[in-house]
């Protein structure tokens, strides 16, 4: 589904990702781990196009997508949600999620209104509040509903349990363990290390802009030096 060779990314004449290497497979749920600050966010924003990058591969779905413009890869089916919750305030629920509608496409889940509004009862209790005048937790229901919308392939999400309550965290992690079960293939960037490890198969280690360790999430999660070494404050 998605093949990375060799990523340089960063902002301005700053080079934050130095030669980062990996591949997802299909239906794969993958999980970037590392310290605050350690490149997860711009790995993510370097594969949708959002900061300045250079790859001798990038390729989603077998499409080199190394030169486009983040528009251009979103409607290929590569979906993101930014650790920002950037919802449009002034729009209700309904209209955020059709502003992030596309058509069914081969190969990912479709996720009509309907049945997004099954995936979280809440929105579909506030389709006619405006996003700004949500919750936090809400508005990151609304995010992650917003993109799947656009029917994806791959998922992308940027720290999604970042700020919330562990009533909503606990409620985020459900939803995204059934979108595994409906076959979408998904990144997470997360510093929740519980969070990843219960949705993720694999992780990819980041430090300090370098690929430090790659291995399955048990493993990883059975081993504290590993998790001592890349992960303790």
């Amino acid at each position: 589904m998605l093949e990375v060779s060799n990523l340089t990314a960063g902002y301005g004449p700053a080079t934050v990702i130095h030669g980062i290497s990996f591949a997802i497979a299909r239906g794969e749920a993958v999980a970037a781990l590392g310290r605050n600050g350690a490149g997860k966010s711009t790995t993510i924003k370097a594969l949708v196009g959002m900061v300045r990058r250079a790859a001798e591969t990038l390729r989603f779905d077998g499409t080199d997508i190394s030169r486009m413009a983040p528009q251009r890869i979103a409607r290929l089916g590569l979906g993101y949600v930014p650790e920002e919750r950037r919802v449009f305030p002034e729009l209700t629920v309904a209209e955020n999620l059709e502003v992030g509608r596309q058509a069914p496409r081969e190969g990912a889940p479709h996720w009509p209104a309907e049945k997004l509004y099954e995936l979280f009862p809440e929105l579909g209790r506030m389709q006619g509040r405006r996003a700004g005048r949500m919750s936090g937790g809400e508005q990151q229901m609304l995010t992650i509903a917003r993109t799947l919308a656009g029917n994806p392939k791959l998922l992308l999400l940027d720290e999604p349990a970042e700020g919330l309550a562990p009533v909503v965290l606990e409620r985020i992690v459900e939803t995204v363990k059934t979108l595994k079960a409906e076959g979408l293939t998904l990144l997470i960037a997360e510093q929740n290390l519980g969070f990843a490890a219960e949705i993720a198969e694999r992780c990819l280690v980041i430090e300090n802009g370098a690929l430090a360790h790659e291995g399955a999430m048990a493993g990883f999660m059975a081993d504290a030096e590993l998790r001592r070494r890349y992960l303790a404050v």
